[in-house]
């Protein structure tokens, strides 16, 4: 009989009854057996609790399963967090009410991060990568979606850049040292698994990302991290958490290029808000004093660009645009913002091609795909109609929802 894994699984249920019998079905059809698996029923309203009281009585009996259940809603963190916090195996798996695991998810994952840390010590994490489904189980996108991985030194300034691919389906981590940092963050809604893997980038950990998928990631209307607004709000309370000048010191001491570093500071200040216009501005005008320098560098003219729209500098924006797709004509966020100065200036024929463009190079832009909507169903368009882009887009897109 093989070993069984040292390993508990933590599942959160909030109102989860359409996917609950199919999540549970492939932690419990795995490869390996595993110590424990725990589910947290936060307070559903949907019937979800008498759905998992009927799986558990006519599942197998040789699984340790723990149902924990709340008495009042006190969301996922704080779900994630009560089932990891009993656990006392060596490490927990985190895992989503409305994903479906690979049969050989936790096997890869154990020992995966086994293997990583016999090489280095200071690696707790491990994130496998995901194949997108909808709500009814088919594939969304092909391409499956991995995080980057960097060295110790240079993780944590990419990390805190932008999400590289922590999320909380499918991450296992080390339970000592996830209950030693606190846990998640209880007062962040969607971006509490990126959280989480900076403040163990910043105590000098390493997070380890599996160059493989190993669970199907169901994308859906009632998901939080649907709406990118969300998590815009989420990372402005994870910045001001660590401390804006705490953020900037570690943005300029980790990229060496001051281009790079400018256009990734600003990366964290758009959209501008009123609570980091300011900031927002200061930044712009530095850029501006070191175009000479920059104006070779995409990202630099990229962001530079949407300075220059939004303080409706229009005319230079365009330019910028033009300037970064003769570098890269497949810069997509380039030829979407391109497409949107040129619909307010009633081009749309224009616009259309360049929306064209881009969805031609990511069939699931969520910007591009509205944009292009909006553009056909309306005869006058202002800039309030579109949606800017204000990132460049990752090598495999996430599939947002209206």
């Amino acid at each position: 009989m093989s070993a069984v894994l040292d390993v508990s699984v933590v599942v959160p249920v909030y109102n989860g009854k359409p996917f609950l019998e199919e999540t549970l079905s492939s932690l419990l059809g795995q490869t390996a057996s595993f110590r424990e698996l725990i589910i947290v029923e936060d307070c559903s309203s949907d019937g979800s609790f008498d759905v998992l009281l009927k799986f558990l009585r006519n599942m197998r009996k040789d699984i340790d399963v723990k149902l924990i259940k709340h008495h009042k809603n006190s969301g996922a963190a704080y779900s994630y967090n009560h089932g990891a916090f009993i656990s006392e195996s060596k490490y927990v798996i985190f895992f989503d009410q409305d994903d479906k695991a690979f049969p050989e998810m936790i096997e890869e994952l154990y020992y995966s991060i086994e293997n990583v840390r016999e090489r280095k010590h200071e690696y707790v994490v491990a994130v496998p990568g995901v194949v997108e489904i909808d709500e009814n189980g088919k594939i969304i996108n092909e391409r499956p979606i991995i995080g980057e991985n960097f060295s110790l030194s240079k993780l944590l300034p990419n990390l805190i850049v932008r999400n590289r691919g922590c999320r909380t389906g499918g991450m296992i981590v080390d339970t000592k040292i996830f209950k030693k940092i606190g846990g998640f963050d209880e007062n962040i809604k969607s971006a509490m698994d990126w959280e989480l893997c900076l403040r163990l980038a910043m105590e000098g950990y390493g997070i380890y990302f599996l160059n493989k998928p190993l669970l199907f990631y169901r994308r859906h209307t009632k998901n939080i991290t649907v709406n990118p607004k969300i998590g815009l709000e989420d990372a402005m309370t994870v910045y001001e958490k660590i401390g804006i000048d705490k953020v900037k010191q570690i943005i300029f001491e980790g990229f060496e290029d001051l281009c790079e570093a400018l256009s990734n500071y600003l990366m964290l200040f758009v959209p501008p808000v009123k609570a980091n216009s300011g900031i927002f501005n200061d930044i712009c005008s530095d850029m501006r004093n070191h175009y000479n320098m920059c104006s070779e560098n995409v990202n630099f003219l990229f962001f530079l660009s949407l300075c220059s729209t939004i303080n409706k500098d229009i005319e230079l924006a365009e330019v910028l645009l033009k300037k970064v797709l003769d570098i890269n004509p497949k810069h997509a966020a380039a030829l979407n913002n391109l497409a949107c100065l040129k619909a307010i200036d009633q081009k749309k024929e224009e616009a259309i091609s360049l929306l064209g463009k881009a969805l031609s190079l990511h069939p699931n832009y969520f910007d591009a795909r509205e944009n292009l909507n909006v553009i056909r169903s309306k005869h006058l368009v202002s800039l309030d109609d579109l949606r800017l882009t204000y990132r460049p887009l990752r090598k495999v897109l996430t599939t947002y929802f209206e």
